[in-house]
């Protein structure tokens, strides 16, 4: 009678070298020494873990390998699946069932051991093949083991086989529109024991871009992370990309005082097509008008209108200086004050009659730093020599205008100042105020 080697003592040193049991199938060898005898009782010499995992035992002794009864291996899962050569996984509650197979046709496959959980349990084998059902139940969870064995005459094979039984998975319902999210890994439900995390992914439409997560994930980073320890549902929100901008500069000439232009629609940053329309304001109160606009398309007064070009555009709004105010200046005035912004002038007209021999306009700031400029002007004819310059800067200071025949050349025969219309023209380099004082003898 053939005599074979029971690997019950691999299955043994496996466990204890906590190698994976699904790669730990028992199978029978039969061995020859090099005379041709069975080898009945082969003594061990050795032993190793293999780089596949897998025991490998060296005997010591020679020896001619002659044959090997087919391994046991697990097919058709339903209801569960196959994890390597012998690991099932099965969910909480189901009805499981698998076939177990040997290539040995005359086998006869059965069910030799198994947890309590399990039970005994008879099966129906036929042509080296035998269905196995078991009803996980509903509260039922771990690991249980089940121990095949294919039999024939006095050759036989054992396959243990470790059933994982997991609690039910949790689903990820994932809402998103002009784009889409991947998910890694990627499974229809997710286990609690262990809890795993998902990475989800936007990926935007053309046109569109990725603005954010809600529902059980916040924030707008992509890739996210998210812990799946119930179920839960996440929306990734996008939106279209928005067309490129442009900006309308509006210049207000001479100086931001002398006037304001408003946009309608408002803002100042536009898409190539849109139109706008401009409208100036004057700064009535310091004496200023509007006068033209610059770089619009087209105008009427006040009112100019641009349609914005696939570029950034310039416009400028000019507003007239303003008109002479106190024209003319009175002789004999006390204090006539003014009040000006930068870029402002104020043109006067000092009128002398004839015979008249002395008077001063006096001008001085009355805030510090207020800073103007002047330019006087005498009656046709004549130069006046009541300064050494005609114009100049004044900060915080005092102008004098003297009045008398000194201060004109060609002096007049009677000794009089000449008679006329003499303009004086005050420009403010500041926002501030001056006044004005004159006497006459």
């Amino acid at each position: 009678m053939k005599k074979h080697i029971n690997l019950w003592l691999v299955m043994f040193l496996a466990i204890s070298l906590a190698l994976p049991v699904y790669s730990m199938a028992q199978v029978t060898l039969t061995l020859e020494d090099p005379t041709g005898n069975r080898i009945v009782t082969p003594g061990i010499k050795s032993f190793a873990v293999g780089t596949d995992n897998n025991l490998v035992i060296y005997l010591d002794q020679p020896f001619n390998f002659k044959d090997l009864i087919p391994d046991i291996s697990l097919a058709s899962c339903t209801n569960c699946s196959i994890a390597g050569p012998a690991g099932v996984t099965a969910t909480q509650g189901a009805n499981l069932s698998f076939n177990v197979q040997s290539t040995d046709t005359s086998a006869v496959i059965s069910l030799v051991a198994s947890s309590y959980e399990i039970g005994p349990r008879t099966l129906t084998s036929t042509s080296g093949s035998a269905p196995f059902s078991w009803s996980t139940g509903s509260t039922l969870t771990g690991s249980y083991l089940a121990v095949f064995q294919a039999l024939d005459g006095d050759q036989k094979s054992q396959l243990p086989v470790m059933i994982n039984v997991v609690p039910p998975g949790y689903s990820l319902t994932i809402n998103a529109t002009n784009g889409s999210v991947t998910k890694s890994p990627n499974q229809a439900t997710y286990t609690l024991s262990p809890v795993q995390t998902v990475q989800l992914t936007a990926n935007a439409e053309a046109g569109y871009y990725f603005t954010g997560w809600s529902g059980a994930l916040s924030g707008s980073t992509s890739p996210a992370s998210i812990t799946m320890d119930a179920s839960k549902t996440v929306t990734a929100t996008f939106a279209p990309i928005p067309p490129t901008q442009y900006s309308l500069t509006v210049t207000v000439s001479p100086s931001s005082a002398a006037g304001s232009v408003s946009l309608n629609p408002s803002g100042g940053l536009y898409t190539a097509g849109t139109p706008v329309t401009l409208t100036a304001s004057a700064n009535t109160g310091a004496g200023y008008t509007f006068g033209s606009w610059s770089g619009v398309d087209s105008s009427n007064g006040t009112t100019a209108s641009v349609t914005m070009p696939s570029s950034d555009k310039a416009v400028t709004a000019t507003f007239t200086t303003p008109t002479p105010v106190g024209d003319p200046l009175a002789w004999g005035l006390r204090n006539f004050n003014i009040s000006g912004s930068p870029g402002l002038k104020r043109t006067f007209t000092i009128t002398v009659a004839q015979g008249m021999t002395y008077g001063t306009f006096s001008i001085y700031s009355l805030d510090p730093n207020t800073d103007f400029t002047f330019k006087f002007t005498p009656v046709p004819g004549y130069q006046y020599y009541g300064r050494s310059v005609y114009t100049g800067a004044i900060q915080y200071g005092m102008l004098t205008l003297q009045f008398d025949s000194g201060s004109f050349s060609p002096k007049t025969s009677d000794g009089t100042i000449p008679p006329g219309n003499y303009t004086l023209e005050i420009t403010f380099n500041d926002t501030g105020r001056i006044t004005i004082t004159s006497t006459i003898y």
